[in-house]
């Protein structure tokens, strides 16, 4: 069964900040990084139980996951 992955204006607003401040246009690392970012976050939509609850999850009510994504220290978290 595959779920809908809402991108949020502001979560496209972050990503394009993250591209630019990793210089992903100069860097094939950075823009190969980028890309599994994205890949991850679109992969949500088959398999959205491989992430676990989130912390805030119980204080919204609401069954929330989150992601993480990245290496330390530089670890993004996608909700």
């Amino acid at each position: 069964m595959a779920y809908r992955v809402e991108i949020t204006v502001r979560a496209t607003r972050d990503l394009g900040s993250i591209y630019e401040h990793i210089n992903a246009d100069e860097s094939l690392a950075a823009a190969k990084w980028f890309n599994g970012l994205q890949q991850a976050v679109h992969a949500l939509a088959t398999f959205p139980r491989r992430c676990p609850v989130a912390p805030e999850s119980k204080k919204n009510r609401r069954a929330l996951r989150h992601l993480l994504y990245g290496n330390k220290p530089h670890i993004y978290r996608v909700i």
